[in-house]
């Protein structure tokens, strides 16, 4: 496969053996989920649909939130970014695979979004005011719009870094921090777009000004935690062992709690405001995830994707030392796919599988979870890994120009 991103070529003291095999494993993982998914699509088409979106946005997230990382960093400098810039590009670069896919939800439009169907503007006055913007054509294409502006931002962020960390050249740099600011600002604006066309669509009687705030405070997190797992499992590589120092995961850290923080403040704002307006358009977004096992979730969520964390990245041995952050980034990364399977997937449970006319009835909803929304994270993660893997091995895991990452005597210890 071609890379859509240039790129140094493979090889050299770059490429970890453990690079290799985790892309291995990933590979044969995704592999073997895509089968039980297709098994999964003739079998339950609703249920892998709707389990597939779920995941879909669980991945998407991080190659997303690390070009939202890498603007910051080329924004605000410092030595944390240039550690993690390497790690952050690579995953970037996995956009367009990202975007291949999504092609199987073009395929599931009318599973997932009751708007989709022609009798449904007919049955339901509120859907019938949003059909000028709730239309297939017009939801097609704004997708291709988003794809095509997050790919332009990944495509010059990577394209001037590569010529600045090769030729250090000062007007690559000044791109890259020309571009970043307008960039951040376009990606939370379509971002968010994109999460009211893919995912509060699905129930186009509900909204909140916030919901795409959170999945991209969300995507950021998920980024991050991958950034600080890679540095972790590579620190003793000797192309980055003498590099890496105890202050860049102690940086790291920080910047992790923060969004952490940034997150439970998004999604405490959201439920107060609904709590409080008490709208009857509002509150149906909470019934269903207060209860049962989805109340269960929310319960998680608050213990592992904030409390713990934040609790544990408060002391300074936690974020010095590199077994525990990694630790900690793992568990937070284990809890973004149930915060958005608590997301995602109540809202799916209550939308009709067949067409809403007088003469069909609809099918019952799907209620609960379903194994395929535990197989399809696997498949789409086992090839997005895989990818990330190959494009990680593509550069040096540290740029060797930047004067930020001299080698210091024994660099990370712990």
């Amino acid at each position: 496969m071609t890379s859509l991103f240039p790129l140094t070529p493979p090889g050299g003291d770059h490429a970890p053996p453990l690079i290799e095999r985790i892309r291995r494993a990933a590979l044969v993982a995704g592999v073997a989920g895509i089968v039980l998914c297709v098994l999964g699509v003739f079998i339950s088409p609703a249920a892998f649909f709707r389990a597939y979106l779920y995941a879909y946005m669980v991945w998407l997230g991080i190659p997303l939130g690390a070009a939202a990382i890498l603007m910051i960093h080329h924004l605000t400098g410092g030595r944390w970014g240039a550690v993690a810039r390497r790690t952050l590009e690579a995953a970037a670069r996995t956009l367009p695979v990202a975007a291949l896919l999504f092609l199987p939800l073009l395929l599931g439009i009318q599973h997932l979004y009751i708007w989709s169907h022609p009798d449904a503007a007919a049955a339901d006055e509120g859907i019938a005011s949003k059909r000028g913007y709730l239309n297939v054509p017009f939801w097609i294409l704004r997708a291709i719009v988003y794809f095509a502006l997050w790919y332009g931002l990944v495509f010059l962020l990577t394209r001037w870094s590569e010529r600045e960390g090769r030729a250090g050249d000062p007007a690559d740099r000044a791109r890259l921090v020309a571009l970043s600011g307008p960039g951040l600002i376009l990606y939370v604006l379509s971002m968010t777009a994109a999460a009211v066309d893919w995912v509060m669509s699905i129930d186009p009687h509900w909204y909140s000004t916030i919901f795409g705030l959170i999945l991209v405070v969300g995507q950021a997190l998920s980024a991050l935690a991958v950034a600080i797992l890679v540095l972790a499992l590579l620190s003793d590589h000797p192309s980055i062992s003498t590099i890496l120092r105890h202050d860049d995961f102690h940086d790291l850290g920080n910047l992790f709690m923060t969004a952490i923080m940034l997150w439970a403040y998004a999604q405490f704002s959201q439920f107060l405001i609904v709590w409080m307006g008490n709208i009857a358009e509002e509150t149906p977004f909470y019934v269903a995830r207060l209860a049962g096992v989805w109340g269960a979730l929310g319960v998680l969520l608050i213990l592992f994707h904030f409390a713990l964390p934040f609790l544990l990245l408060l002391s300074r041995v936690t974020k010095r030392t590199v077994r525990i952050i990694a630790a900690v980034a793992a568990g937070v990364l284990l809890m973004r796919f149930v915060d958005l399977a608590w997301i995602v997937i109540p809202f799916a449970n209550h939308v009709p599988l067949t067409t809403p006319d007088a003469a069909a009835p609809s099918a019952p909803a799907l209620t609960g979870l379903h194994w395929l929304d535990f197989v399809t994270p696997v498949a789409i993660g086992g090839i997005w890994t895989a990818m990330f893997m190959r494009e990680l091995a593509r550069r040096p895991l540290l740029s060797p120009a930047d004067p930020r990452l001299r080698p210091e005597e024994g660099g990370r210890h712990g």
